[in-house]
């Protein structure tokens, strides 16, 4: 094999999260006919729509075997895909996101202390901080790569993300260029305010950098062309 093509790609996918009807029901307080009164109702949040720059797509281009490492693990270039994520919505309300990877299946190993210690950004602490990049021809595992949200902004405005109260920011790990929004899979992501509050606007959008590792590869098979499979869901709540 001369080339690889490597490439990543997200896709969007949005969900209610509020969503509901009231009723109430006032029966007769003495013995005889009697009827049911209901009272009912639904909460429909503003109506949002979320696009994707370049298609959700991240292309590392052709890159020649003899560039890879063949024992050791090869760390790619971050690349970012600006305004990866807008989200515009009819009427100012809040949203919040969530990442799932689609190919959980492939991520090469499960010690997230490996991923710091093959250059990718430290302060990890969660292994659902890894993405799987697919795999070969022989279904040998590529690699992996860890996703950032970052430069999020509400209307304009510099925005944060949130999980539980906290707050990603460049100084939140250890190491003090670490990015401010490096997605845990299965949980929530809120855009706030430096003061925790959960920000309320029409249009939301995040830039989104992959940090990729490539397998050693002697542990590829290398007789036909590779191509990177990234590809994680973004979901969108209402809240």
């Amino acid at each position: 094999m001369s080339e690889n093509k490597m490439k990543l790609s997200l896709f969007m996918l949005a969900i209610p999260l509020i969503a509901g009807s009231i009723s109430s029901a006032m029966a007769a307080s003495t013995p005889g006919p009697s009827g049911e009164l209901i009272v009912t109702g639904e909460y429909k949040p503003a109506a949002c729509h979320a696009t994707l720059s370049n298609q959700g797509t991240l292309d590392y281009g052709r890159m020649p075997a003899s560039s890879l490492n063949a024992t050791t693990y090869t760390t790619l270039p971050v690349k970012t895909l600006a305004d990866a994520i807008t989200v515009t919505c009819e009427s100012a309300t809040s949203v919040g996101i969530d990442i799932t990877d689609n190919r959980a299946a492939s991520v090469v190993y499960s010690d997230i202390g490996q991923a710091i210690n093959r250059g990718l950004p430290s302060g990890m602490t969660n292994v659902h901080m890894v993405y799987g990049l697919g795999v070969d021809s022989a279904s040998n595992k590529i690699g992996n790569y860890i996703a950032e949200l970052n430069n999020a902004r509400v209307d304009g405005v510099q925005a944060y993300f949130s999980e539980n109260g906290f707050i990603f920011s460049p100084t939140s790990f250890a190491n003090p260029a670490a990015p401010f929004g490096i997605p845990s899979q299965n949980n929530g992501y809120v855009f706030v305010d430096k003061s925790h509050t959960t920000l309320i606007g029409k249009v939301f959008i995040s830039d989104f950098s992959a940090h990729p590792e490539i397998a050693p590869t002697n542990n590829l098979s290398l007789s036909k062309e590779i191509t990177l499979d990234g590809s994680a869901t973004i979901n969108l709540y209402y809240l």
